[in-house]
């Protein structure tokens, strides 16, 4: 290759390891995304749900419009 292109190359486990396990890779921003923030709700809502709070915001919500129709 002409020396604008020359690079010392890559092998398998390193293409492997850099686009697949890596932050630039295709896995990197969904799966810091998912780490980070969805999992973090996922747990919020599992102690909600443990903690009878789910029927709270249920009973709350009927009670401000319970007797309403909802819909156009």
């Amino acid at each position: 290759l002409p020396p604008p292109f020359i690079h010392r190359g890559y092998d398998f486990a390193q293409l492997v390891d850099t686009f697949a396990f890596g932050t630039e890779g295709i896995y990197g921003t969904p799966v810091y995304v998912s780490a980070a923030y969805i999992f973090i709700f996922v747990v919020f809502a599992a102690f909600l749900e443990r903690a009878g709070m789910i029927a709270l915001f249920n009973d709350f919500a009927l009670g401000l419009v319970g007797s309403w129709r909802g819909g156009p």
